[in-house]
This record gives structure tokens, C-alpha cells and sequence, in this order.
């Protein structure tokens, strides 16, 4: 982690090679790390010290190009064999499990109160519902026109 005033060096920690994206929320930093021989972990760290919080297995690694996403209650991640789990943020607790059974290497995550959307590597997008992980939806890419990109994040609601 470096110091974004100065450019230091604030702390670094060990990953494996086939590490997601970090997530930042609050003073927690987010981290889907895998070997590729289904060692996998999801960990949080303190933002500040590099402090683990917690550490919790999960089934397959991940690939850097997969984004996962968080809010200040939890963290969504999915796996490169399309396996998403929904944990708590403040102990690492699994909330919920659901193999889709679609390979990815690279996807966004956006999660709002109610859904956590994600597309796969032959382009479905697949919209789970947060409370439980059941699919409320999926889209292939011949019924949005093409295949999807990027998917945007959710609006934040105006208060």
C-alpha cells in the first residue's frame, strides 16, 4: 500500500498469482487471492497498517481483471469458475454461495441493496439477488444485442 500524499511505501503483503482486484471501503482493504490449484482465500486488511482482520476460504482463484465490490456491511467476489460469495465485511462470516457455472476472466461487480450483477467469460449477465444469492435474471448476448463490456456501476442514491 503506498501513501498517496507522499508516494512511500506504507506496507505490502504476500498475494498469490492469480489475485483479484483490491477492494477499499472505509479502512478496509479487500483482497481475492488464489493459486490456481484451489488454494483460495478472501482477507481484509486494515487500510492503515496492513493489519489482517480476517481470513476466510473460498473454492477457486480468481484473475486480476475481476473486480470485486464492497459497501460498509459486505464484499461480493466471484471465483474464475463463476462461483459468487457474498461475506460480511466486519468478520468475514459467509453470508451465501452460488456456482453459476460459467467460467470468467474478467468481470465488474455492482451491488446495490437488492442485486449483485457480474458477466461471464461467453458474455451472459447474471443478476443475483443479494439477500440470498438466487439468480433473479440472466441475459445471454443475444438478448441484449451483443455481448456487454463493461457493466457500470449502480447510480448512488441522492439524500
Amino acid at each position: 500500500m503506498l501513501d498517496l500524499a507522499t508516494g512511500a511505501l506504507r506496507w505490502e503483503a504476500p498475494t498469490a498469482v492469480l489475485t483479484a482486484a483490491p477492494v477499499l471501503q472505509g479502512s478496509t482493504v479487500v483482497l481475492a487471492i488464489g493459486d490456481g490449484n484451489y488454494h483460495a482465500r478472501v482477507e481484509a486488511r486494515d487500510l492503515a497498517t496492513g493489519a489482517v482482520r480476517w481470513t476466510t476460504p473460498v473454492t477457486a482463484s480468481f484473475d486480476e481483471a475481476i473486480e470485486p465490490a464492497a459497501d460498509a456491511r459486505q464484499v461480493v467476489v466471484v471465483d474464475r469458475f463463476g462461483t459468487v460469495t457474498l461475506l460480511d465485511l466486519t468478520a468475514g462470516a459467509v453470508r451465501w454461495r452460488r456456482a453459476v457455472g460459467h467460467a470468467l476472466l474478467d468481470t465488474q461487480m455492482p451491488m446495490t441493496s437488492e442485486r449483485v450483477v457480474f458477466r461471464s467469460f461467453s458474455g451472459d449477465v447474471f443478476v443475483l439477488a443479494r439477500a440470498d444469492g438466487h439468480v433473479v435474471a440472466r441475459y445471454r448476448p443475444d438478448d441484449l444485442g451483443g455481448l456487454v463490456l463493461r457493466i457500470p456501476p449502480p447510480p448512488r442514491a441522492m439524500g
